[in-house]
């Protein structure tokens, strides 16, 4: 595939050179077809991991817990649950250590938490946040916050949602974060509280969560358990102000 399709399909092109080839797929029917084909291809991939049954890896996680060497040095294992969590698009929380030098959290519980219970309805490459919130509460009909992040150092790159889902990809300091958000509650008990504010945040192996107004839970995944943190704390005060 042409790395510049793969970019814009990706979400990684910036606002100028997004605009640039969006001016290209204006002007060339070809083009175009190629990148339908490819947001076609991603979108029937979402739908076939999340028709795919996940197997029960807990005893395995729990075997491996009792070991002495850490199960973050499994590699073997960490390759077959990164290929189930491509697929099932599931976070998938194993009892390992969460490492932020800022926050006394040992382990975080076992748990599986799966905000994505719907097929991709709609995908939008759009980077101002205020446009990215309406295109998701019009599709969604439902109140939705506006993910500024101003302030840090955060771009916008996408967004998309479900029938009773939706989820804004951010990129910062180099990496690609999904903050993923949905009507749902008890889901996150399972991890590490952190109080922050007037909220609680629950770390996991590679995910932060926590519940917000209208009984919304939010998931944060991708990138580094520093910048996840960051993150969150910025995102948690800007996702009770729904529109």
């Amino acid at each position: 595939m042409d790395r510049k399709i793969q970019s814009y399909v990706d979400g990684r092109m910036d606002a100028a050179e997004r605009a640039e080839f969006e001016a290209q797929l204006a002007e060339n029917p070809q083009l175009k077809a190629e990148v339908d084909a490819c947001l076609e291809l991603k979108e029937a991939i979402r739908k076939a991991g999340l028709s795919a049954s996940v197997p029960n890896l807990q005893p395995m996680l729990a075997d491996i817990c009792r070991a002495k060497q850490p199960f973050w040095r499994s590699k073997t294992l960490g390759w077959s649950l990164a290929g189930v969590a491509c697929f099932a698009i599931v976070f998938s929380v194993a009892r390992s250590p969460v490492v932020n030098p800022s926050v006394e959290v040992q382990y975080a519980s076992a748990a599986t938490i799966d905000l994505v219970k719907s097929p991709l309805q709609n995908h939008w490459h759009e980077s101002d946040p205020q446009k990215a919130a309406e295109l998701v509460r019009n599709s969604m009909h439902c109140p939705t916050p506006v993910i500024s992040l101003e302030g840090m150092g955060a771009s916008l790159k996408s967004a998309e949602c479900g029938s009773c889902w939706m989820a804004f990809d951010v990129e910062y300091q180099g990496a690609i974060y999904t903050l993923y958000g949905r009507k749902e509650s008890g889901g996150l008990d399972a991890g590490k509280p952190e109080a922050y504010g007037d909220k609680t945040l629950y770390w996991m192996k590679d995910a932060i969560g926590w519940y917000c107004q209208g009984g919304m839970t939010y998931v944060l995944k991708g990138g580094s358990p520093e910048g996840r943190h960051a993150i969150a704390k910025k995102a948690c005060k800007e996702t009770p102000k729904l529109f």
